[in-house]
């Protein structure tokens, strides 16, 4: 259900959402110490960030509902980026949920499958892990993705 609604959620826009990539350097920046910001940033500098596509920005469980038209998404965080960016907040939840390795990769292989870039995704997880903060079981698990 999650790759289905991503699917119809990632379109072509542009202003007036703001971009990823001009704010992704200043959240490393405000969690400078947390023990993924050195791996995220070495991962960050070489990407070439997309800035075509409207992501949700805050991509999860409890922000996907079913309605009688089908899923939909609320509560988005519109930006400017590529859908790899909305992965990695699927990837830790439902609330309650521990992290694990297989269930992640189980994840990342449905999106995957759907077309989205694997590595992209992987990158992408270990740098909003490090921006929102993730918990030393998350760590290892995303340290792991790439």
């Amino acid at each position: 259900m999650a790759v289905a609604t991503g699917l119809r959620l990632w379109r072509p826009a542009s202003n007036p959402f703001r971009w990823i990539g001009d704010h992704v350097p200043r959240w490393l920046d405000e969690a400078e110490g947390h023990e993924l910001v050195s791996l995220a940033r070495a991962l960050y500098a070489p990407l070439d960030v997309g800035r075509e596509l409207l992501v949700h920005g805050d991509f999860h469980h409890h922000n996907i509902l079913h309605s009688a038209r089908g899923p939909v998404a609320i509560d988005p965080k519109p930006m400017l980026g590529e859908p790899e960016f909305d992965v990695p907040s699927f990837l830790w939840n439902p609330i309650g949920y521990r992290m694990r390795r297989d269930v992640t990769e189980q994840r990342l292989a449905a999106f995957a499958a759907a077309g989205l870039d694997d590595e992209r995704m992987r990158i992408w997880s270990v740098v909003r892990g490090a921006c929102l903060g993730a918990d030393a079981t998350e760590s290892a698990v995303l340290r792991g993705l790439v």
